[in-house]
């Protein structure tokens, strides 16, 4: 039992590894990790530009929104004012209309050369 790992130390001394061997490994590994490395980024780079572009599709959506709520609270006062304001009709008719009372004259005065 004994003789027999004296045989295979001797074994083992006697046939070094080659450098050729040891240095291929090395590159070997060093190319899987950079394989790795590059599998990795090139993952990450367009995930990042998906990123960007859905970052800058909700702000303008968030834009949108604003814009919208602005709106809708412009109506809302708007009926609001219809529901209070009495003669709220008679401006309206007034001004957009051009109607007029019985015996008024409208008088209008624009800017136009």
């Amino acid at each position: 039992m004994f003789g027999f790992r004296r045989k295979q130390r001797a074994a083992a001394k006697e046939e070094p590894e080659p450098v050729g061997y040891r240095i291929s490994k090395w590159f070997v590994a060093a190319l899987i990790v950079c394989v790795l490395f590059i599998g990795t980024f090139g993952f990450i780079v367009p995930e990042q530009k998906r990123l960007r572009q859905m970052d800058m599709e909700l702000a303008d959506l968030a834009a949108q929104r604003d814009a919208l709520a602005e709106e809708r609270d412009a109506a809302r006062s708007e009926v609001l004012w219809l529901r209070s304001a009495k003669g709220f009709l008679e401006t309206i008719a007034r001004d957009k209309l051009g109607m007029r009372r019985e015996g008024e004259k409208i008088i209008r005065i624009s800017d136009e050369k």
